[in-house]
C-alpha cells in the first residue's frame, strides 16, 4: 500500500513536471523572443549581427502602414538566415514581436542568389537545370514580399498562437486525471493500457484541435492580407507559387531526404497528427480572392 501511494505520488509529481516543461517550452520563445529567435536565426556577418536592409526595412514600414500598425516600434524586424520568415511574440506583451526577415528578400536575381547562397545541408550544382530553377525559385517580387511579411504580422496578431503554451499543459494534466478516473470506472483493465489509452487521446485530440486552430489563423490571415489590394492578392499568388517550385527543386536536389520533406506538389510532408493547411490550399484559397479582384475591377 505504502509503495502504491509512494509511486502514485512521483507519477503526479512527473505530470507537474511535463506540464511545467512544456509550458515553458512554449512559453519563453512568445515571452521573450528577443533571446530566443532574435539570436538562434540572426544571420551574421563576419562574427557580427548583420543589420536589416534598407530596403527590407522599406518593405516592412509599408506593409505596417498597410495593416493600420500604429504601435510599430514594438516590432522588432532583423535579417535572418535561410529562406523563411522566422516569428515569435506577441504585440500586446512586454517584448512585442521579433520578425526575422530572410537575407534572401534582398537578392533581386537568380545571379545574386547563386553568388551568395549556401544550403547547409547540401550542396547544390547550380549549373544544373534544378540548381537554375531553384535560383530563380528564391527570388521574390517587392508584391510577393510584403504579402509574406503581412502574413506573419497578421498570424501574430492573433491570441490564438498562444494555445500550445496553454492548452499543452493543460491537456496533459487533463489526460492524466482521465487516467485515474478510468483505472476506478474500468478496473478490468490494467492500469498502464487504461493511462496510456487516455493518454494517446488526449494527444490526438490536442493536434487534432491546435491544428484547426492554426489553419483558421493562417486562413484567415492570408484572406485579411489578399484582399488589402489586388498587388497583394497577386503578390500572394507569386510567393505561394514560388514556395511550392522550391520545394519541388530541393526535393529533386536533396534526393531521398527530399522526398522525405516534400511531396510531389511541394507541399511540405507533415506528420500524421499535423492537421495545418497544405500550402497548396492556401494558394488555391489567395488565388481565388485574386480572379475576384480581378473580375470587380
Amino acid at each position: 500500500m505504502a509503495s502504491r501511494l509512494f509511486r502514485e505520488r512521483n507519477i503526479r509529481i512527473l505530470v507537474g513536471i511535463t506540464a511545467g516543461g512544456v509550458f515553458l517550452y512554449n512559453a519563453v520563445p512568445v515571452a521573450f523572443p528577443g533571446h530566443t529567435i532574435g539570436r538562434i536565426y540572426r544571420s551574421y556577418a563576419g562574427g557580427k549581427e548583420g543589420p536589416l536592409s534598407a530596403k527590407c526595412r522599406e518593405d516592412f514600414e509599408e506593409v505596417c502602414a498597410d495593416l493600420g500598425i500604429k504601435n510599430i516600434n514594438k516590432y522588432h524586424p532583423f535579417p535572418s538566415f535561410g529562406t523563411a520568415v522566422h516569428k515569435a511574440g506577441l504585440s500586446w506583451l512586454p517584448n512585442g514581436v521579433y520578425l526575422g526577415i530572410p537575407d534572401t528578400f534582398t537578392m533581386r536575381s537568380a545571379e545574386e542568389v547563386i553568388a551568395q547562397m549556401t544550403l547547409a545541408s547540401h550542396a547544390v550544382d547550380w549549373q544544373t537545370e534544378d540548381g537554375k530553377a531553384l535560383a530563380h525559385s528564391v527570388v521574390m517580387s517587392k508584391n510577393a514580399r510584403k504579402f509574406c511579411i503581412a502574413k506573419e504580422l497578421c498570424e501574430m496578431k492573433a491570441s490564438q498562437v498562444l494555445m500550445p503554451t496553454i492548452v499543452a499543459p493543460a491537456f496533459i494534466a487533463a489526460s492524466y486525471a482521465g487516467g485515474q478516473v478510468m483505472k476506478f470506472a474500468v478496473p478490468m483493465l490494467l492500469p498502464g493500457l487504461t493511462s496510456f489509452s487516455v493518454a494517446l487521446i488526449g494527444f490526438t485530440a490536442y493536434c487534432m484541435i491546435s491544428g484547426w486552430v492554426y489553419t483558421m489563423v493562417e486562413n484567415n490571415a492570408d484572406k485579411t492580407v489578399a484582399k488589402l489590394s489586388p498587388d497583394y492578392a497577386k503578390g500572394g499568388v507569386e510567393f505561394y507559387e514560388k514556395t511550392l517550385r522550391k520545394h519541388q527543386n530541393l526535393r529533386r536536389i536533396m534526393g531521398k531526404k527530399g522526398e522525405k520533406m516534400y511531396s510531389y506538389y511541394g507541399n511540405e510532408n507533415q506528420g500524421a497528427l499535423n492537421f495545418r493547411p497544405a500550402l497548396t490550399d492556401r494558394l488555391r484559397t489567395v488565388g481565388e480572392i485574386k480572379q475576384q479582384s480581378q473580375e470587380s475591377s
